[in-house]
């Protein structure tokens, strides 16, 4: 019977610790205010995608912008609107 109840507390402390180890990698990797990536998870990231670049011998592309992105995604929509296999 000791046993058992042994059991049952390791395992609980288990998940909780799992819980814990969750949200300190969330925390690490966002902003607790705004909840946005922070600068350790796009490093992160930046290392996973050279990786991968390295390993597929293809190039990598970096895009960094302080500002909202609309504009971005409006020039992408023109770009396509004027391309002659849009009409297709």
């Amino acid at each position: 019977m000791r046993l058992g109840r042994l059991r049952a507390r390791l395992s609980q402390q288990k998940a909780e610790l799992q819980e814990a180890l969750a949200l300190n990698r969330e925390l690490a990797t966002r902003d607790e205010l705004t909840r946005t990536h922070n600068r350790r998870h796009m490093n992160e990231l930046l290392r996973v995608q050279q990786s991968q670049a390295r390993r597929l011998a293809a190039p990598l592309a970096l895009f960094v912008s302080q500002q909202p992105l609309p504009w971005l995604l409006a020039w992408l929509a023109e770009r396509a609107a004027a391309s002659p296999t849009a009409a297709a």
